[in-house]
This record gives structure tokens, sequence and C-alpha cells, in this order.
């Protein structure tokens, strides 16, 4: 019973020097810790923040290619199809007149 109790005690004994000696050494390296780490995140942020305006920038410049496309495109259908009816009102037009002699 001795040998468990005196190993018992090293070990709280252990684990009370290794708390004092680890918050000791975090006391020491955090601050810097923290500086850099802050430093690292701001650099991420800014980075990421950049990335973001070039992908907008990109999106902004591809739609605006896609509306100019799509309007070239909708102009020439438009355009296409006007003429389509405006030949086929001639047609139909010259059809009726011959059709009806009278109207000669």
């Amino acid at each position: 019973m001795t040998f468990q109790t005196e190993s018992t005690g090293d070990f709280v004994l252990g684990l009370i020097a290794g708390t004092f000696i680890g918050v000791g050494l975090l006391m020491l390296l955090a601050p810097k810790a923290r500086s850099e780490f802050r430093e690292r995140v701001s650099e991420r942020a800014g980075s990421a923040a950049q990335s973001a305006g070039e992908q907008y920038r990109r999106l902004g410049d591809k739609a605006r290619q896609w509306a100019d496309h799509s309007r070239d495109v909708g102009k020439k259908l438009y355009d296409d199809a006007r003429e389509t009816m405006n030949e086929m009102s001639e047609r139909g037009s010259k059809a009726i007149d011959d059709a009806n002699p009278s109207h000669v």
C-alpha cells in the first residue's frame, strides 16, 4: 500500500509541477504567438479579400460579355424574324392580288 500511495503522490506532484511549467512557458510564449497568429490571420484575410475582388471583377467581365453576346444574338433573331415576316407579308399580298383578277 505504501508503494501505491507514493506513486500516486509522485504523480500528483509531477502533474502540478508540469502544470506550473506549462503555464510559465505559455505566459512567456503567448504574446509572441498571439501576434504572429494575428499577423498570419491578417495576411490571409487580406489575401482572401484580394482574391474575392479579382473573382468579382472576372465575373463582372464575363457577365458583360454574356450580356453583349445575348443582345447581339437577340437583335439578329429579331431582324431575321422581321425580314421573314415582311417577305411572307409581301408573298401573301401578291398571292391575294394574283387570286383576285378584279383587283387588277
